[in-house]
């Protein structure tokens, strides 16, 4: 059975002249049932005001979905229960898109728990250490987020004097961009998390995972490292990448049907969502040294799997800046590729990999992966009447055995395999 907790999302915290939500100091009142979002963009002059109402089904969670906004558009806002008024976060839309807005009183309490699915919430262990972020969403959709915890002790008192609730064992403080805003009470988990914001009932989350899903993206490639072996799902296949004389990088198919633990990979496959469900009996492995409270998203405390000569992928445990001259994988004119980073300010999330090259004087700005180039037509093809020795690919270049049906690649020809 798994182990889960709720965050409840709450102003525990606020630092000098900031302020997530705000609360009233009235004393406690039963809210009336007219909740409204007060929308405001900053970014126009004058402000556009627009207001929503939210709604519930059984009168304890309220929400609502806004009208489209605008992508690059600056915004703030506030709910309103009709006693008491939370005061949001600014945010900004990264594109064309829409918000949800989801909240609630505790029962007795005056002040309004609220999550806003256009802001994103930064997961952190018992010392502000980030470990990973739930970034913004759309509409109603639940948003996930897998990350690494080595906690392996319980710990009852925040650093710098902050307090849990009396009697109570947290280990996950979590936060908006400026403030930290609520914590969970629970023991602790160690190994891989799942995290996953539900705007609608203005909540997050976690539990102690037994697999992690990859999105596969359009370029049919997506990076992956685990602290733990795992279980390779059908549909796809996956690679450690070598670097080649060319400042390229050959892919080598990974033997076996497990994903060894620690083994930074790129997962090639048809776009869609594939589980990796982690060996029964197998423990997360990590290389950690001791960090020091406060340091909050500065310090590195998970080391990265660090690249070898037989693979060039380096894998981060937890989240942090990516080093200049690394790279990640992108899409570039619809082949997967490595790019290298030129910010100083992107991030590498953890259970992803990149790219670090060995110190030379020249530094290519892209590294191809030579997967099987993609056949542009299907002329010329003839049909497969016999095995072959040689390896045989589909049209998407993942390597096929005899009981595939369909087109396939063998010794640079296509044939119909029946």
């Amino acid at each position: 059975m798994k182990k889960f907790f709720t965050l409840a999302v709450m102003a525990l915290l606020s630092f000098p002249a900031i302020s997530v939500f705000a609360q009233d100091e009235a004393e406690t009142e039963e809210p009336q049932q007219n909740w409204v979002v007060t929308l405001k963009r900053t970014d126009v002059s004058p402000n556009e005001v627009t207001q929503y109402n939210l709604e519930s089904e059984d009168g304890s969670v309220w929400s609502c979905v806004t009208d489209e906004l605008v992508g690059g558009g600056k915004y703030n806002f506030s709910i309103a229960d009709g006693v008491n008024t939370a005061k949001g976060s600014n945010f900004t839309m990264p594109e064309d898109g829409y918000v949800t807005f989801g909240g609630y009183v505790p029962t007795g309490k005056n002040y309004i728990v609220a999550l806003c699915s256009a802001v994103e919430y930064r997961i952190g262990d018992h010392k502000y250490t980030v470990l990973h972020r739930v970034m913004p969403g759309a509409n109603q959709e639940q948003h996930v987020a897998y990350f690494n915890s080595s906690r392996v002790s319980d710990i009852k008192v925040l650093e710098n004097g902050i307090k849990a609730v009396e009697g109570r064992e947290f280990d996950f403080v979590t936060a908006s961009k400026n403030t930290i805003h609520f914590f969970t009470p629970a023991k602790s988990f160690s190994g891989i998390c799942k995290a996953t914001a539900d705007y609608k009932t203005a909540s997050i989350t976690i539990e102690k995972a037994d697999e992690v899903t990859v999105k596969v993206g359009n370029i049919w490639a997506e990076t992956m490292v685990l602290p733990v072996a795992a279980e390779i799902p059908a549909g796809v296949e996956v690679y450690t990448l070598k670097l080649n004389d060319k400042n390229e990088l050959d892919p080598v198919l990974l033997a076996g049907n497990v994903v060894p633990a620690n083994t930074p990979v790129v997962v090639k496959g048809a776009p869609g969502e594939y589980s990796f469900k982690f060996v029964e009996g197998e423990q997360e492995v990590y290389e950690v040294e001791e960090h020091q409270p406060g340091v909050r998203d500065t310090q590195v405390f998970m080391k990265d799997v660090s690249a070898t000569e037989e693979n060039h992928l380096t894998g981060a445990m937890q989240i942090h800046k990516l080093p200049l001259n690394a790279y990640t994988l992108q899409n570039v004119d619809g082949n997967a590729t490595f790019v290298k980073n030129e910010d100083a300010t992107t991030l590498v999330n953890p259970l992803q990999s990149y790219v670090m090259l060995p110190e030379a004087e020249e530094i290519p700005a892209t590294l191809p992966v030579n997967f099987v180039v993609l056949p542009t037509g299907v002329e010329n093809i003839a049909v497969d009447g016999g095995a072959a020795d040689s390896a045989i690919y589909n049209v998407w270049g993942m390597r096929v055995d005899s009981s595939y049906k369909g087109i396939v690649i063998r010794d640079g020809k296509k044939y119909i395999q029946r």
